[in-house]
């Protein structure tokens, strides 16, 4: 697009309307993403119980919620690096407006976004985004999304320490469909099932700690869920 002796504010509104363009793009993406995290995480929740209590897909959904943020938090990063390099060639392109006369044309190159929530964000720009507009947009998806959840894990202790908390699980890990343990018939015979479930997952150790209490119901459910802070310290 020419532009022939635009005026700076001319210029400055047109950068405004791209900006916009670009932080609504990236809302998009950043919402798609994170509700399909959520709707990833019910969904094992129920696969392992359908009647799964609200409880249970609580626990679920701290277990890798942790890991899903993290990723979210890497792809924000390369984001925010992707935003600087525009940064930087907006400020030449505003270095070469203040040296040229009016009369005088030059050319800058047309901004365009898809916003695929399949793929992500496309954008084509030499024009300025704030970063300081990226990290409110990534601020308000999270504090829309996330912390609804966060509300509700405070409610809930694990027994087990901070050392087996801050495991982490196998990259793509998924909970296995466990059996169910409701407290009755033999205890010893559903953990030998549990042991050999998570090391078919990938998983064995003091992870076991963290999926137990996948495959319990009713009574001994409850038995977990009223075991004391750090009190399972190793599987």
């Amino acid at each position: 697009m020419k532009y022939l002796g635009q005026s700076n504010h001319a210029l400055q509104s047109k950068i405004s309307a791209n900006q916009t363009a670009l932080c609504g793009a990236i809302a998009c993406t950043l919402q798609h993403k994170a509700q399909v995290v959520e709707k990833d995480l019910l969904d094992n929740a129920l696969s392992i119980n359908p009647k799964a209590e609200v409880a249970t897909i609580t626990m679920v959904q701290t277990i890798l919620l942790e890991e899903q943020i993290e990723s979210l938090t890497t792809a924000v990063g390369n984001l925010l690096k992707h935003v600087q390099a525009h940064n930087d060639q907006f400020n030449k392109l505003h270095d070469k407006f203040q040296s040229t006369p009016a009369s005088n044309e030059f050319e800058v190159q047309d901004f365009s976004v898809e916003c695929n929530t399949s793929k992500g964000i496309l954008v084509s720009t030499n024009e300025f985004v704030s970063t300081e507009n990226i990290k409110n947009i990534v601020n308000e998806v999270i504090e829309n999304v996330y912390e609804p959840r966060v509300q509700v894990f405070k409610s809930y202790v694990k027994p087990y320490t901070k050392t087996i908390e801050q495991l982490r699980m196998p990259k793509n890990y998924q909970p296995p469909k466990f059996r169910q343990f409701s407290g009755h018939g033999d205890p010893r015979q559903h953990i030998a099932h549990f042991v050999e479930t998570c090391n078919n997952a990938g998983t064995d150790g003091d992870l076991l700690v963290k999926q137990i209490v996948l495959s319990l119901k009713d009574a001994a459910f409850d038995w977990y869920i009223d075991l004391e802070a750090n009190s399972v310290d190793s599987w």
